[in-house]
């Protein structure tokens, strides 16, 4: 394509035509992933600088992560790092032992969610096989080994 052909509808057909009105007149197939021209985003111009925000954490969220959070105390005379959600258990003990009902209630009523605890299995219900393989096994384990000669 000559630049005559491109010059036809302009003013002055022999001027060369600017880069934008080249791009207006230009046929272009507009479709997925080729959007107009006129709505591109120009030079330097980028849509979402800072990105998606993060979602907005709920109560519970956010009392969960300061609870997994670490704080620096002494205890005993050592400094020691422990899990706030530690910290706030001790407390909450110190306070119960000092005869106050209210701690009183909320241990009781946090006791009350948690999940029961899970207990090892009896050696009584074990099977008389399981019994012989754990006792062949510690005699393996306490057996010792036979002195190895020494070559001189």
């Amino acid at each position: 394509m000559s630049d005559t052909d491109d010059n036809e509808d302009h003013p002055n057909p022999g001027e060369k035509r600017p880069a934008s009105d080249q791009l207006k007149n230009r046929s272009y197939e507009v479709g997925y992933g080729k959007p107009p021209m006129h709505t591109r985003f120009g030079p330097n111009n980028r849509a979402n600088p800072r990105g998606r925000p993060r979602r907005q954490l709920t109560l519970a969220e956010e009392l969960q992560r300061e609870l997994q959070g670490l704080t620096s105390v002494t205890l005993h005379g050592r400094e020691m790092r422990l899990k706030n959600q530690k910290l706030a258990a001790k407390k909450l003990v110190r306070t119960l032992m000092s005869g106050d009902v209210a701690a009183f209630k909320a241990i009781t009523a946090e006791l009350r969610h948690l999940p029961p605890q899970q207990t090892a299995p009896d050696v009584a219900e074990q099977s008389e096989d399981d019994k012989t393989v754990i006792e062949a096994y510690l005699v393996r384990r306490t057996a010792k080994p036979p002195d190895e000669e020494k070559p001189s």
